[in-house]
């Protein structure tokens, strides 16, 4: 059974553990989204990143907001730079390495649920904010790690051969979707159906009227500026760096309650939800010239509305 309530936590929120030397914070469970899937943010320090593996159990999404990551993924090695976002389905090898000289940070999913299992019983609990000084790999939590993995559905792989560079896949749809510019990165068809992946920047002031899902979950990262959510009548204040999970049927409203331009990942799972951005927004050529002159047709937009399983309020004019 889902939990129906929604999530808020601030950068430093969450339970942390070390598995060797990545600071993963869980931030959502599978208790919280009745198995269908679980939601961390991982820490890396350079040079360090997990042994190469494969996971027989979930897909995993990873999505790059700091630092880069050598993937590799499969048979190739692939560059990540911030903003890169990757869909891994189960039963493919791959491993990561941050190759920089600053630490990387990113979000991840994994579906179904139980990966955030795996982390708890395999790592060691730690502060989940200030600064990374992750532990030395000893002979005790590499034990832990090939112990716990196999009863995860993960297997180590040792011995992996490394294959050659590759450009990175980088899926970039521009939209201007109601004012906020959207940028499509991973769409339902890209995530075998799981998940639809955009980041939407907002002019100050700017905010999407209260609405809900009947389909689809939706989970926000802010990546900059401020913003606040209205969540079924009450606001919260979302700096850089909150976490939103926003369960179906719930009403919300985020609002760029900032001085600048903010920015956020947002993510609806299951996917399909790009089809709403794409038939209510225009395709956005030069950012820089801003969105068109607003003109919406409220009849045309509650049929759109309609058509993707959401409600919204708006004062009829």
């Amino acid at each position: 059974m889902q939990d129906l309530k929604p999530q808020i936590y601030g950068p430093t929120d969450g339970d942390a553990w070390w598995v060797l030397q990545d600071r993963i914070r869980i931030l959502v469970s599978g208790e919280q989204s009745g198995g269908a899937y679980a939601v961390g943010v991982s820490e890396v320090p350079p040079g360090a990143g997990p042994p190469p593996h494969v996971h027989a159990a979930e897909d995993e999404l990873f999505y790059l907001f700091e630092g880069q990551l050598l993937w590799t993924l499969a048979d190739k090695q692939y560059q990540g730079v911030a903003g890169d976002t990757v869909y891994l389905p189960r039963g493919i090898p791959h491993t990561f390495r941050n190759n920089g000289n600053v630490p990387a940070k990113f979000l991840l999913i994994a579906t179904p649920s139980g990966f955030e299992r795996f982390v708890a019983s395999v790592g060691v609990s730690c502060p989940s904010g200030g600064r990374l000084d992750p532990p030395p790999i000893t002979p005790q939590a590499i034990q832990a790690l090939m112990a716990g993995a196999p009863q995860a559905g993960i297997e180590i792989l040792p011995d992996y051969q490394f294959g050659p560079m590759a450009e990175l896949p980088r899926h970039r749809e521009s939209l201007w979707v109601l004012g906020h510019h959207v940028l499509v990165k991973l769409t339902a068809e890209q995530t075998r159906g799981g998940f639809s992946v955009v980041e939407i920047t907002s002019p100050p002031g700017a905010g999407i009227p209260p609405h809900r899902h009947s389909r689809e979950d939706e989970l926000f990262y802010v990546l900059e500026g401020d913003f606040t959510f209205d969540i079924e009548g009450v606001s919260y204040a979302a700096p850089a760096g909150t976490f939103v999970r926003i369960p179906r049927g719930v009403w919300h409203a985020p609002v760029n309650t900032g001085s600048g331009p903010g920015r956020m990942i947002d993510i609806h799972t299951p996917g399909g939800f790009e089809g709403f951005f794409r038939e209510c927004g225009t395709p956005c050529t030069d950012i820089s010239a801003g969105p068109p002159a607003a003109d919406v047709d409220m009849d045309r937009m509650a049929a759109i509305l309609a058509g993707h399983g959401m409600e919204i309020r708006v004062p009829r004019t």
